[in-house]
C-alpha cells in the first residue's frame, strides 16, 4: 500500500468497479463508502500506523486451502479497527 502511495496510485483503489470485483473473495460490512472514506483518510494515517492479524486455522474446503477464524478472534479484529477509527464497539451475540 505504501508503494501505491509513493507512486500516487492510491486513486485506482477507489474505483468501485474494482472493490466490488474483491467481493468473490471477501466478506465485510463496511460499505464503498466506508471503503472510500478509509483509503481517503489512509495517507494521514501513514504517520500512525499500527498492525493485527487474523490469527485462523487451516482447512482444506473444495480442494483449497483456506485459513478458518474463530467468531472471537473476527470480533477482536473487528474491536481493533472499530477502535483506531474512533468507532463504537459492537459486539458479537453469537458467540
Amino acid at each position: 500500500m505504501a508503494l501505491l502511495v509513493r507512486l500516487g496510485l492510491i486513486s485506482s483503489l477507489l474505483n468501485e468497479q474494482f472493490i466490488s470485483s474483491l467481493t468473490k473473495w471477501t466478506q465485510t460490512v463496511l460499505t464503498f463508502n466506508d471503503l472510500t472514506a478509509l483509503t481517503t483518510n489512509y495517507l494521514s494515517a501513514t504517520k500512525h500506523i499500527k498492525t493485527t492479524h487474523l490469527q485462523g486455522v487451516s482447512e482444506t474446503i473444495n480442494s483449497r486451502g483456506m485459513k478458518i477464524m474463530s467468531k472471537s478472534e473476527l470480533q477482536r479484529v473487528t474491536n481493533y479497527i472499530r477502535k483506531g477509527l474512533g468507532w463504537r464497539l459492537l459486539s458479537n451475540n453469537n458467540d
